[in-house]
């Protein structure tokens, strides 16, 4: 059990209270026996004042040893891993060691004065070579919680977080930041006075050190309370970021279904070029998760599937393809393929894959978009545009508009950018009132900065007889492009024209 500080007896910090304002006077900071010793009122001749002497420096030598201790103490928390089990012990200690250097500071004020004191008697020879080597231990034991402080400052900066904070993850609110250790207030006010005016101390003994206001202690203490909460959210975020093999399989207990975790485990055991060992979590993946998370498994299939075409054999490879087809809807598979091969760069396995998919979804639309998608990232251009081809004979004249249009742009981004547009103007010539289309057509043209372009297209799209309804969609895409261009005379003259054609029709 940790005792009660003597310091801080007289000192109650309530949660009605502020703590923050809460303040401890000279008075409140020695302990009765202490406060005698400061007593110089009683001395009177040489002697008297050589005796007081005598029991300051044993005061503070006994205060010194304390401190040695509660450093120690915590040094071996602090070298452990803060948590919310040691927390308040390790506050507690703080609180008790900035109290004792107050008074041994105190204690060495009246020291000095008592020493001034015994040289105003004059005593020569061993009165004064006692008094020097008062000095020299005082000196010697300032030093020594001088060096004390520097190593302590110097081990904060070294705090390890233990692995599992588990019960210490929760930011607390700002009721529990107050309410959980009121006597950490009081070190925080103590530990920035010390630190501010250690130099001070070392140069100026005699000197008094300079009391904080009420809103520098105020300030103090806010940005400790933004200290602990950055160290607490670093803590949370590794936790949330597992980096050991340890870590995921306690991450993986808690969230067994979650495949991006598993896959995150698959990771780094690959970036250790632990390919058997990544092979084996997805395998325990697919068997740990549960069988209802069609989407979950899914996804680990693929991993495995992105492990094998990166690091595997064929053979492995086209094992894993099989079990993954048998346990998954096919054609999600083979488009994810796909994806895989284009990140690999395998053109002929590619190749191989498309001809696959045209024996087997010839009659899916989706599968002609993905394909050639594909083939156009590969630098597969004449192949993409004979997928664009068998689409046209394959499928209903119904999707051969869409299946044009998302050519055309595939067209404009990775082969030719005139094909792209004949592609768009062999739409809009036979099927001329698909405004969609111009819309899709005019955005094209605006994203590569075909200004005169994109004129030509809706002069002619708004000199056509369209029904109302049509006409105003057209209008309205034009003045869009036109406020994108930044031509704000050209929008003000479509607006014009805009006007005309209602007036003129009559509405």
């Amino acid at each position: 059990m940790l005792r009660a500080n003597p310091v801080f007896c007289d000192v109650i910090v309530s949660e009605e209270s502020d703590a923050i304002e809460t303040d401890i006077h000279e008075e409140e900071v020695l302990t009765p026996h202490e406060l005698g010793l400061i007593d110089l009122s009683d001395c009177h001749t040489a002697k008297q004042y050589k005796k007081r002497i005598v029991s300051l420096l044993k005061a503070i030598q006994a205060r010194t040893r304390r401190i040695e201790k509660i450093d120690k103490k915590i040094l071996d928390i602090e070298e452990k891993g803060l948590n919310t089990k040691n927390k308040k012990f390790h506050t507690a200690m703080h609180v008790e060691k900035l109290g004792l250097q107050e008074r041994i500071q105190k204690l060495i004020d009246i020291l000095n004065m008592a020493q001034d004191k015994l040289k105003e008697f004059g005593d020569e020879g061993r009165g004064q070579e006692k008094s020097k080597r008062d000095k020299k231990k005082l000196d010697t034991l300032k030093e020594k919680e001088t060096s004390k402080k520097e190593g302590s400052q110097m081990k904060k900066r070294e705090i390890k977080v233990v692995e599992t904070l588990e019960p210490a993850l929760e930011v607390p609110s700002a009721k529990d930041f107050w309410s959980a250790s009121g006597d950490s207030l009081m070190q925080n006010e103590k530990e920035e006075e010390s630190s501010s005016s250690e130099d001070e101390e070392q140069e100026q003994p005699k000197k008094k050190r300079k009391k904080l206001t009420v809103a520098e202690k105020l300030s103090k203490v806010r940005e400790e309370e933004e200290r602990v909460r950055e160290m607490e959210r670093r803590a949370i975020e590794s936790e949330a970021q597992p980096r050991s093999s340890e870590q995921f399989e306690r991450a993986l207990l808690a969230s067994p279904d979650c495949s991006q975790l598993w896959i995150a485990y698959m990771a780094f055991h690959l970036q250790a070029t632990e390919i058997e060992k990544a092979r084996a979590i997805g395998r325990k993946a697919l068997n740990t998760i549960s069988f209802r998370e069609e989407q979950e498994r899914q996804n680990v299939w693929l991993a495995l599937l992105n492990c094998e075409h990166r690091f595997g054999t064929k053979e492995s490879q086209q094992k894993t393809l099989e079990e993954a087809l048998q346990m998954n809807e096919p054609f999600t598979i083979h488009s994810k393929l796909l994806d895989i091969l284009v990140e690999t760069g395998k053109q002929q396995e590619l190749a191989s894959l498309v001809d696959l998919m045209f024996r087997k979804y010839r009659r899916e639309p989706a599968m002609y978009l993905v394909t050639g998608k594909a083939c156009f990232k590969l630098a597969l251009i004449d192949k993409a545009r004979h997928v664009m081809q068998k689409a046209l004979a394959l499928l209903e004249k119904k999707e051969h508009v869409s299946i044009l249009v998302q050519f055309a742009l595939m067209e404009r981004q990775y082969g030719a950018p005139e094909r792209a547009e004949a592609l768009f103007e062999q739409v809009l010539a036979v099927y001329p009132q698909r405004v969609d289309v111009c819309g899709v057509y005019v955005d094209m043209l605006v994203k590569a900065g075909e200004v005169d372009r994109v004129r030509q297209v809706m002069e002619r799209m708004t000199s056509q007889k369209l029904p109302a309804r049509k006409m105003k969609a057209i209008f309205k895409k034009w003045i869009e492009a036109e406020e994108k261009i930044g031509d704000k005379s050209q929008v003000e003259s479509i607006q014009q024209r805009a006007m005309e054609y209602i007036d003129k029709a009559k509405f």
